[in-house]
């Protein structure tokens, strides 16, 4: 009976293993697959909400995974919001050229969306392009004037051009023009902070 028992012990610790290694075996290929369809664009499935799956990735800082998805989400149906998203991605990781595609991309579909507008200026900042850059902040400030947060990045852009006086003029405008807003004083007195520090 103790051999028998051994041996049974023996043939189930052999089937569990080799089960594992079985089991293993289809979660890498299904990993693999899943990788390899994503990164060829190719059997993205429409039952799954890739903008859903892209922001929860996102929250979570899987970044390139997050733009995985939203290039599914893309191939499915192009919208502004996903190629915003995209680039927003790509903007993250520091990747400024398809980031400025994207964004660009998403004002082709939604020409007047002011929060695409703004974060394209900030990647031409970033690029160094700064009349690109004013065009974009400037267009967002007329379609939508009630945003403080666009005054600072206008004003940034002066900044880096060492041109104090319009810097500050623009967040001037943004308390006149939002006199109940906080975060427009907020911004110039960050701002008059800053300027006080590097004078020093």
């Amino acid at each position: 009976h103790i051999i028998k028992i051994g041996v049974f012990q023996v043939m189930n610790h052999y089937f569990l293993c080799k089960f594992k290694i079985f089991s293993m075996i289809v979660i890498a290929v299904y990993v693999t697959s899943l990788n390899v369809r994503l990164q060829n664009h190719l059997d993205c499935d429409p039952e799954i909400d890739y903008r859903e799956l892209a922001l929860n990735q996102l929250s979570m800082r899987v970044v390139e995974s997050a733009i995985d998805s939203l290039t599914c989400e893309i191939e499915l149906e192009e919208t502004g919001n996903a190629y915003f998203l995209r680039g927003v991605a790509y903007y993250s990781l520091a990747l400024n050229q398809p980031a400025v595609n994207d964004l660009t991309h998403a004002l082709e579909l939604e020409p007047d969306n002011d929060l695409y507008l703004s974060w394209r200026g900030s990647v031409y900042l970033e690029e160094s392009q700064y009349v690109s850059a004013v065009n974009d902040l400037e267009r967002a400030i007329s379609i939508n004037p009630n945003v403080p947060l666009y005054y600072a990045k206008l004003a940034d852009i002066y900044v880096a051009v060492f041109n104090r006086q319009k810097a500050e003029a623009i967040l001037n405008q943004a308390v006149e023009q939002m006199p109940q807003n906080a975060d427009a004083y907020v911004w110039r007195g960050q701002y008059y902070y800053e300027m006080e520090n590097i004078d020093k």
